[in-house]
């Protein structure tokens, strides 16, 4: 088992009629039996674009934590020159997308995102703070909200330099929630796979005056797709485990 601590084959658990299971110890330090019973287990999508991971998870403790591991088997990238300070290299962002509702939800943060919009602040987020051992690699939470739409906000890790993400390697992320919670108990969830590239961006203008390798504000999304086959809930209060691949 990937993205965690350490991962443990054990014998059937009881009661569960020969379901193997693997004990899981997570960064979060949460324990947890991970059983595979079934095909059903994974949310598997077939005819993945490349730039998106071809295997990981998704766990959410409850709470104001969630992670997961994510793995490419042979990925593809529109612009593959990353020599220093080039700005010809594809970016990529893991984006965890969750409901905020205007009246009142996910988050609990007295704005909304894309009409009245979130103070822009160069290094602070009123939603998380994230992390991934990807190559050169940035917490997004600062930008989120500024460009979203009314009910969602997307919550990203990402690495300037997605091409030199390895094949075949297993890479860790996680997020840590803040401003839990609103009004809201439950949110519909998402997780998204984003390449990106160095541009403008409308409404980022404020910290990227000039185009600049290694700054946040001045990725621009050049494709987006979704990972899970469909979305998940999570509800506060319950974890949740996902996992998803495809060939």
């Amino acid at each position: 088992m990937i993205g965690c601590l350490w991962g443990v084959a054990i014998s059937p658990l009881p009661g569960s009629s020969g379901i193997a299971c693997t004990l899981v110890i997570h960064l979060s330090w949460t324990i947890r039996y991970v059983c595979r019973d079934s095909p059903d287990a994974l949310n598997t999508v077939t005819n993945f674009p490349k730039f998106l991971p071809n295997a990981g998870d998704l766990y959410y403790n409850g709470s104001n934590f969630a992670d997961g591991f994510v793995r490419w088997d042979n990925p593809l990238w529109v612009q593959d020159d990353c020599r220093t300070g080039a700005l010809r290299c594809s970016t990529y962002e893991h984006d965890l997308k969750l409901e905020w509702k205007s009246s009142g939800g996910w988050f609990n943060y007295g704005r909304t995102p894309g009409a009245s919009r979130i103070p822009i602040r160069a290094n602070t987020s009123p939603f998380c703070t994230a992390w991934s051992d990807f190559p050169a690699s940035y917490d997004d939470c600062p930008t989120a909200g500024v460009l979203a739409a009314p009910d969602f906000v997307e919550l990203s890790f990402g690495t300037y330099k997605a091409p030199q993400i390895k094949a075949g390697r297993d890479y860790y992320g996680f997020w840590i929630f803040k401003s839990q919670r609103g009004a809201g108990s439950s949110t519909t969830v998402n997780l998204y796979g984003q390449e990106g590239k160095y541009d403008r961006v409308t409404g980022f203008n404020l910290h990227c005056r000039e185009i600049v390798a290694g700054n946040r504000w001045c990725v621009a999304g050049r494709q987006q797709a979704s990972i899970l086959e469909s979305g998940t809930t999570w509800s506060y209060g319950t974890p949740k485990y996902t996992t998803y691949s495809r060939p």
